[in-house]
């Protein structure tokens, strides 16, 4: 009897497992398929999210000047900056109240080698100061700030 009775208990799983897998089937599919479109949806995503942040940062900007794109252009380094300096007969304490910046910053920036970089600010004043002659300087320096 026990025979008979675990044959009979092993066939009703085995035909319950059967049932089971035939049912689930299609919806194994129809997972697979969602997972599939999950994925391309994420990455047309995160492929929006990168357009919109670039387009954001080049509509968010504001129209440059021919100024500051020339005064961009212009590689300015550490010895010119010192060069410039000497050329105006400035200590460097004048020069940084010329360019609206700290003497330690124009020291910082004599003291380092090669290119310099400058805020847009600072790079303008620089460029507007380097066409002027030692007097002009001067003029300027004892002018009151108003």
């Amino acid at each position: 009897m026990p025979n008979i009775l675990s044959a009979l208990k092993q066939e009703i799983q085995r035909l319950a497992r059967k049932e089971v897998r035939a049912a689930f089937l299609p919806l194994k599919k129809e997972i697979a398929g969602l997972k599939h479109t999950v994925r391309e949806l994420r990455q047309q995503t995160q492929l929006l999210e990168k357009q919109t942040r670039t387009m954001s940062k080049t509509s968010g900007m504001a129209p440059q000047r021919e100024d500051d794109q020339e005064a961009r252009r212009v590689r300015i380094t550490s010895k010119g900056m010192k060069s410039l300096r000497r050329k105006l007969k400035l200590t460097q304490a004048e020069f940084a109240q010329l360019l609206g910046v700290s003497g330690q910053s124009v020291w910082q920036w004599e003291k380092k080698t090669g290119a310099v970089r400058l805020r847009n600010r600072t790079r303008q004043a620089l460029m507007e100061i380097r066409d002027l002659g030692a007097r002009e300087v001067r003029q300027r320096l004892e002018q009151p700030k108003s």
